[in-house]
C-alpha cells in the first residue's frame, strides 16, 4: 500500500483486480454525534494498461478528495432543522436558560 501526501491520509491499493482508495471520513449518527468511520472506494478504472502504477491513478484519488480537503463536505448539513434544534440546540442551550424562558 501506498500513501499520498495530501490533508486526508488515505490509503491507494491494487489487489490485481482494481484500484482502491481508504480514507477516514466524519459520517453523521443516528444521534446527531458525528464519527469518523473507514471508508473504501473503488476508482473507476481497471488495473493494467495505463493505470499500473500509484501515480497514474493519483488524479482520480484526488478528485474523491479534494471536497473533503477543502472542507465543502459536512455532515451536519444533510440534517433536517427540526433535527438540528431537537437534537443540536436544545440539549446544548435550553440547559443554561432560566425556567420561565423554557417554558415559554
Amino acid at each position: 500500500m501506498h500513501r499520498i501526501a495530501s490533508k486526508t491520509s488515505c490509503d491507494i491499493y491494487s489487489p490485481e483486480t482494481g484500484w482502491f482508495v481508504r480514507y477516514y471520513d466524519d459520517v453523521l449518527q443516528q444521534d446527531g454525534t458525528l464519527k469518523r468511520v473507514q471508508v473504501c472506494k473503488r476508482l473507476p478504472m481497471e488495473y493494467g494498461g495505463d493505470y499500473r502504477t500509484e501515480k497514474s491513478v493519483r488524479p482520480f484519488v484526488q478528485e474523491i478528495l479534494a471536497p473533503i480537503n477543502r472542507g465543502l463536505l459536512n455532515p451536519a448539513s444533510t440534517q433536517t432543522v427540526a433535527e438540528f434544534v431537537e437534537k443540536i440546540y436544545f440539549p446544548q442551550y435550553v440547559e443554561g436558560l432560566r425556567s420561565v424562558t423554557r417554558q415559554g
